[in-house]
């Protein structure tokens, strides 16, 4: 009896991995104040996988990210534009204000 009650808290117990979709990883803060200089991987690790890539596979080719970027205008850059309204990522919830900066301050810095 006692071997039967081990197997089943021990299958419980495996049965316990890591499961799911980690959406956790999706509200990961980001503290602007300790990025000196904002990198386009940074943005790509950060935001644009774990949010973006499952409707835009060209998230992983940086030539197309930067074909919706007006290097020093984020206002006239799609990539911006379309996170600041929170049309994107569409069906998700929107980005927090701090990677919506996070996205402003790297095209800005593209001048």
């Amino acid at each position: 009896m006692k071997k039967n009650i081990f197997i089943i808290l021990s299958s419980l117990f495996i049965s316990c991995s890591e499961q799911g979709t980690n959406e956790a990883a999706q509200f990961v803060r980001i503290n602007l104040e300790e990025i000196e200089k904002i990198e386009l991987s940074f943005i790509k690790e950060k935001i644009l996988m774990p949010k973006c890539i499952s409707c835009h596979g060209w998230i992983s080719d940086d030539s197309k990210i930067l074909s919706r970027v007006v290097a020093g205008e984020p206002e006239s850059s799609m990539l911006y534009r379309r996170t600041n309204d929170g049309t994107m990522p569409f069906g998700g919830p929107p980005l927090t204000k701090d990677e919506v900066t996070l996205i402003y301050k790297y095209i800005k810095d593209l001048e």
